[in-house]
């Protein structure tokens, strides 16, 4: 297989891991979930519920694709950019807090405490948690390059060993109003899902499917890691389909109360297989689809971020008082949706983001993360003066 289908494809598994994840959110917010039978809803359901972890797991993939292989060429510099990268998504948390005030759907409080990652802002909390996942990606890029796949094996039977003895518990005495924050990065009291500190798996294992796709030659760790999570996975939730059955256990992956808030570890072995499911399909779409509509989806693919940001601003201003009951209605209106978003992404590809105003943000953005970039004291482990990261980023 040669390169060029290699990132081909990869395109076609970004666009549709994005695409899942919108198709979640307009179903969710306008309640087209109700059209269908309630055997069809709980199916979209239990399939698009793969939505995130797909996203993390894709997150991992650009970490070892692209990331890291400029943190071997250039050393520490590559960490200015990921600090860009995690400034440029709080401030759209915090834009899509502020959307939603003003569109009455929160009040004051609330609005300023998301600022502090206190409180929750529906359908844009995976940009809070980018944030942290890009924060997260440097030490990753360190263990990575000086122990290899080998470390980040140990590093994840390290992370659920602690979620075992000690993150599971109920921790009581936390004040209310850090119950967000402590759910989003510990996972504590079953709160949020996945956790920042959770999520680090997703990473770990994007970075060894890149590994095992991609690179020309393959990290023997990374293909162990690779099966002894495949069949751990499948044994585990083997065990559990069987004691408990399969309704229920589908119950509990759509459920978002059950194992994703609880972080449980069924969830994220869904998200492995899920995962490895939307990789094959992307393989056969890639072999299938040709002319514009691959071009289309490569296209989509490989702008992710303005694809997924876009998507869900047009769902935040969007009326949600539109009653659809209708499935055909309802599956119009999702590829209505889809259009227009990869619409709006296109023009702000190629037309709006490169307006002077949009470049003045960036340049300021930019600065900001290597100012802090020199503040963490990474300059004196670059190869590269650190001030060409304005102009590289």
């Amino acid at each position: 297989m040669k390169l060029m289908n290699r990132i081909e494809y990869l395109d076609k598994y970004r666009f549709l891991a994005v695409t899942f994840a919108l198709v979640s959110h307009i179903i969710e917010i306008l309640g087209l979930g109700n059209a269908f039978s309630e055997e069809v809803r709980e199916t979209l359901k239990f399939i698009t519920r793969s939505a995130t972890p797909t996203l993390l797991i894709l997150f991992g993939m650009m970490g070892e694709l692209v990331y890291f292989k400029k943190y071997e060429k250039e050393g520490s510099i590559v960490f200015s950019r990921l600090i860009y990268r995690a400034i440029l998504c709080y401030l759209i948390y915090v834009m899509f807090s502020t959307l939603s005030f003003v569109l009455g759907n929160k009040g004051l409080l609330s609005c300023l405490g998301s600022f502090f990652m206190l409180t929750r802002v529906p359908n844009a909390t995976i940009f809070l948690l980018y944030f942290f996942m890009l924060l997260l990606l440097m030490p990753l890029l360190k263990i990575r390059k000086r122990y290899g796949f080998f470390g980040l094996f140990i590093l994840i039977i390290t992370l659920w060993t602690i979620d075992y003895l000690f993150l599971k518990r109920n921790f009581d005495t936390i004040p209310s109003m850090f119950g967000f924050f402590c759910g989003l990065t510990l996972g504590l009291n079953g709160k949020m899902g996945p956790s920042a500190f959770h999520s680090i798996s997703f990473l770990i294992l994007g970075m060894c499917f890149i590994s095992l796709l991609v690179a020309s030659k393959r990290a023997i760790w990374a293909i162990y890691l690779l099966l002894f999570i495949l069949f751990t996975s499948i044994g585990y939730t083997a065990t559990v389909i069987f004691r408990i059955g399969f309704d229920v256990y589908m119950a509990n992956i759509i459920d978002l109360s059950e194992y994703r808030f609880n972080n449980d570890i069924l969830y994220f072995m869904y998200g492995f297989f899920a995962s490895i499911v939307i990789i094959l399909l992307s393989l056969v779409i890639n072999k299938l689809v040709f002319g514009r509509l691959s071009n289309w989806m490569n296209f989509l693919g490989s702008n992710t971020f303005s694809y997924f940001a876009i998507g869900n601003f047009i769902l935040f201003v969007f009326p949600h008082s539109i009653s659809i009951s209708n499935k055909i209605e309802a599956i119009v209106g999702i590829l209505v949706f889809l259009f227009i978003t990869g619409a709006c992404t296109y023009i702000w590809e190629n037309k709006l983001y490169r307006s002077d105003l949009n470049q003045l943000i960036v340049k300021k953005i930019k600065y900001a993360s290597n100012y802090i970039y020199k503040m963490l004291n990474f300059k004196k482990k670059s190869t590269i003066d650190c001030d060409q990261v304005v102009n590289r980023t």
